[in-house]
């Protein structure tokens, strides 16, 4: 039988004092150790000693008892200078530098939740705050902001608008990188970061070779305290208030190099002629086409249409509607009408109702039954998409005139790419265009 072990086998990373040492002899030739390189020993070394002061704390009782180490440690690490006092005291008590105001009467600037030199995980979690939340605080004390995003949406624009005005406002330069990539990203998002907030946009169009899918923010500060998200939101309504995601926040002051990684690849993205500079005045036609045929593009696995892993389940007023929706066409009525007030979820109930029909009509069909939900605004037909989505659970439900698609252009093969579900306006109902349609095109009109 193996003896029992005090320290479990496996991986350690930690620097071998006395009593790690004695507690080592028993396990023999079964350690395995190695010298701390000169470079990393101050990193290394300083870490250690931070975690023994900071458990001698933890165990010091009373303000001035844990004053008094701390002067004492100071002390030593001064060279012995005992008039040296390294913290000043305000009424006996040590105080935390928050800020320098611009003006005597300047108001406080607002601060992030997380503390400056905090990590943090964020993933939109009922009680904790979303990302969306904190970068607008985190963009109230920026100097400069650098985003890497894949998808730029309309709806994650109006998420922030009102502190990327204060950005403008304050002269605060903000740099994005973002791609053509599956044909996600909304032109008229970019045309108003860059007219309307004074952005500076680098694309690449070149989809086929390189397809960007990193989420990233760097918040730059004059003072240093750098901080910056790294993760799975694109910009995105969805993404950046309610989504499934998560999202890593960095501090500068304890993650120095993988900050200095991240602003030495930003740049070298900048850089690369693969990027391109985005004027709206001469690029808008080069960006549209680029933007249709990423929407073209056959390959969908890697495709960052998400929906949400949680099954989406009726509320007993709303089963009520699907039972009497079946019941109607159970005795032959197939043109119904669900009325109910606002908030209600007409919604969900038309993508249950979709989805229970979806799974009969396709073993009738031997396809999924191709299908045209209609809407008189753009914002509904986009809350819409990302309701079935949410409830059929395909990536592939994409396919809306809100995003530039048009209804002229599609037939079976093109539908099919998208599931075979179409979110149309009103307004893209021209008669022209219904007159290309054939009237037994699609199997279901949901309006």
């Amino acid at each position: 039988m193996d003896e029992p072990f005090d320290l479990p086998p496996g991986l350690y990373e930690t620097i071998i004092d006395a009593g790690l040492e004695a507690a080592l002899h028993k396990y023999g030739q079964r350690v395995v150790s190695e010298a701390i390189d000169n470079a990393d020993f101050p990193y290394v070394i300083s870490r250690y000693v931070a975690e023994r002061f900071e458990n001698s704390l933890l165990k010091t009782k009373g303000e001035r008892e844990r004053f008094l180490l701390t002067d004492r440690v100071l002390e030593v690490i001064n060279g012995g200078n005992s008039a040296d006092k390294p913290i000043a005291l305000k009424d006996g008590r040590a105080q935390l530098l928050t800020e320098i105001k611009v003006f005597d009467n300047s108001v406080k600037t607002v601060r992030p939740d997380t503390p400056l030199t905090d990590a943090a995980l964020l993933t939109n979690a009922e009680y904790d705050p979303s990302i969306q939340t904190e970068l607008k605080k985190e963009f109230r004390s920026a100097d400069r902001v650098d985003a890497l995003i894949a998808f730029i949406k309309w709806t994650g624009i109006r998420t922030i608008a009102e502190e990327l005005a204060y950005l403008k406002a304050r002269g605060v330069p903000i740099r994005i990188i973002t791609t053509t990539y599956m044909g996600a990203t909304d032109r008229r998002a970019l045309d108003r970061l860059v007219r309307d907030y004074g952005a500076q946009i680098k694309i690449n169009y070149n989809t086929k070779s390189t397809r960007l899918h990193a989420k990233a923010w760097l918040i730059h500060r004059n003072t240093g305290y750098h901080t910056a998200f790294v993760g799975s939101s694109n910009l995105s309504a969805a993404a950046m208030q309610d989504g499934l995601e998560w999202n890593v926040r960095l501090a500068k002051n304890n993650t120095p190099a993988v900050f200095e990684k991240f602003e030495t690849t930003f740049d070298s993205y900048w850089a690369s002629p693969s990027f391109e500079i985005y004027d709206p005045d001469r690029d808008a036609a080069k960006l549209d086409r680029a933007l249709q045929d990423g929407r073209g593009f056959e390959q969908k696995s890697d495709a960052e249409i998400d929906f949400t892993a949680l099954d989406i389940r009726p509320y007993p007023y709303q089963q009520i509607m699907l039972d009497d929706l079946e019941y109607e066409r159970a005795m032959g009525c197939h043109k119904n009408l669900v009325v109910a007030a606002t908030g209600t979820g007409k919604t969900v109930v038309a993508a249950l109702d979709y989805k229970a029909l979806r799974e009969r009509m396709a073993s009738e069909l031997g396809r999924p039954p191709r299908t045209l939900f209609v809407a008189h605004r753009n914002e509904i037909l986009n809350q819409s998409m990302r309701t079935f989505r949410d409830v059929v659970k395909s990536r592939q439900i994409i396919w809306s005139t809100s995003d530039g698609y048009s209804l002229a252009q599609l037939n079976d093969a093109t539908l099919n790419r998208y599931d075979n579900i179409a979110f149309a306006s009103i307004q893209s109902l021209r008669p022209d265009v219904l007159n290309e349609i054939p009237r037994d095109f699609f199997d279901i009109i949901i309006i």
